[in-house]
C-alpha cells in the first residue's frame, strides 16, 4: 500500500520553503515542549549539530533517547507518495519527481547517537 500526503499551499520562493520547514519543526516543538513540561527528567535538544549532521530534535529521558526528524512538505496540488519499497516521490501538477527518503538521514543519526552513547541507551527513531 502506498501512503499519500496531500497539501494545497504553494511556495513563493526558496525563503518561504525554508520558513515552511521551520513552521513544521515549530509545530512539533510545541508538542514536545508540553511533554517536557509534564514529565520531569526529559531534556529536549532542538536543531543540534553533531558530527556535521543536523538533528531536528533529540529528546533524552530515562526510557531512552528519541531521535526525531521532521519533514513538512507543502505545495499547491502536491502529493507525496511513499511506495511499499520505501521510494518517495512528489507529484506537482502531474509531474512526478523522486525525493530523498528520510530513512537514510534517520539511520545516519542513529549511528551517530549510538557511537556517542556507546550503545548503552536505547535509541528510538521518530
Amino acid at each position: 500500500m502506498d501512503y499519500i500526503l496531500l497539501s494545497r499551499k504553494k511556495y513563493q520562493n526558496e525563503d518561504e520553503k525554508i520558513e515552511c520547514g521551520a513552521a513544521g519543526k515549530n509545530i512539533v516543538y510545541k508538542q514536545l515542549k508540553t511533554l517536557k513540561n509534564k514529565s520531569e527528567g526529559y531534556i529536549l535538544y532542538k536543531n543540534i549539530l553533531l558530527q556535521l549532521q543536523e538533528f531536528d530534535f533529540i529528546l533524552v529521558g530515562e526510557n531512552g533517547i528519541f531521535n526525531i526528524s521532521v519533514k513538512y512538505y507543502i505545495g499547491q496540488n502536491t502529493k507525496i507518495k511513499i511506495s511499499e519499497d520505501g521510494k518517495w516521490t512528489k507529484e506537482i501538477n502531474r509531474k512526478v519527481v523522486e525525493i530523498a527518503n528520510p530513512e537514510e538521514q534517520v539511520e545516519k543519526h542513529r549511528q551517530i547517537l549510538n557511537k556517542i552513547f556507546e550503545d548503552k541507551y536505547p535509541i528510538v527513531d521518530l
